[in-house]
């Protein structure tokens, strides 16, 4: 924190909420695991398209569980592709696969579970720092990408839980408690996180828009009908993508945009000039921005949903 108005903003954010290490009774609380150190266990990486995927870090991004598909190559020189949302070649497409024979028996049925993962690389330099994403049952995450489960009746948490994780305001306080590039459990454990009920009228705005933004492949339906009970969603056939699903890149950003003025106008109740300073952060992100589309369109996004949530 570089002067007094960044200490003061922190301060508001960080005195809001409890630390996400605090176990609060009744509410859901974290379990961490780093699934599979690939080095240890790169002995028994396959290729076999019938074994279990291994997640990387650059298979995740904000809301997205394939963010990245394995091309060719390994280690510096591995070329990986991204595809839109909506295009037939967007699915887990891992460079590696294991055995399920050869999962640490450590782990017990967690990669039978839907799951947070998010990236361990949180390079403040980065256009973003702290990505987050649902990892679906069936895949198991490498150390880069940590995951997060909470208590067996918690899953709910995950929507809204990612609507903060992956918010600006959130990523701005987690770069300035950065001591390397690292997001290391200690860190996470100190950020504050709302300890929410499930009927709390900021989950019940959250969770529609996050399920929308997450559950965009077949891997997400059975998370989506799940939530669908709580009244947050309608019901989609099995197998099917939901019908609600966000696949236009407009439509997401939009939404991700409504996200971030409510997460730091209702959250952590930044006002607006302090939302737009916490913007002004991100440096890389602004340039990419003005030079595509000759201003820092999300930043004028998310102010314009703020005027309005």
């Amino acid at each position: 924190l570089r002067n007094s108005f960044e200490m003061a903003v922190a301060a508001k954010m960080v005195e809001s909420h409890p630390p996400f290490g605090t176990s609060i009774p009744g509410t859901p609380t974290r379990n961490f695991s780093q699934e599979l150190n690939v080095t240890n266990y790169s002995a028994y990486f396959t290729v076999d398209a019938s074994d279990v995927p291994i997640y990387e870090g650059r298979m995740i991004d904000h809301f997205d569980h394939r963010a990245k598909s394995y091309v060719s190559g390994h280690g510096n020189s591995a070329k990986w592709d991204a595809h839109e949302f909506g295009d037939p070649a967007k699915a887990i497409v891992p460079q590696w696969r294991i055995a399920s024979r050869d999962i640490p028996a450590k782990l017990g049925d967690r990669c039978e579970h839907y799951r947070i993962g998010f990236g361990d690389v949180a390079n403040p330099r980065n256009e973003r720092s702290f990505v987050a994403a649902l990892v679906p049952p069936g895949a198991i995450c490498g150390h880069k990408v940590p995951t997060i489960r909470f208590g067996e009746d918690d899953d709910w948490y995950f929507a809204p839980w990612l609507a903060i994780a992956n918010s600006f305001a959130m990523d701005w306080l987690t770069r300035s408690r950065l001591s390397s590039p690292t997001l290391s459990f200690t860190v996470m454990d100190n950020l504050p996180f709302p300890r929410w009920h499930r009927d709390h009228g900021l989950v019940t705005r959250l969770a529609p828009l996050v399920l929308r933004l997450t559950c965009t492949s077949t891997e997400m339906t059975d998370y989506w009908n799940a939530m669908s009970k709580y009244g947050w969603c309608e019901a989609a056939p099995d197998g099917a993508v939901p019908a609600e699903a966000l696949l236009d890149p407009s439509e997401r950003a939009t939404t991700r945009a409504e996200i971030d003025a409510i997460v730091a106008k209702h959250v952590y109740d930044l006002t607006r000039d302090e939302l737009a300073y916490v913007l002004d952060q991100f440096p890389v992100l602004e340039k990419r921005d003005r030079k595509a589309h000759g201003t820092y369109v999300t930043k004028d996004r998310i102010l314009d949903w703020y005027d309005r949530v």
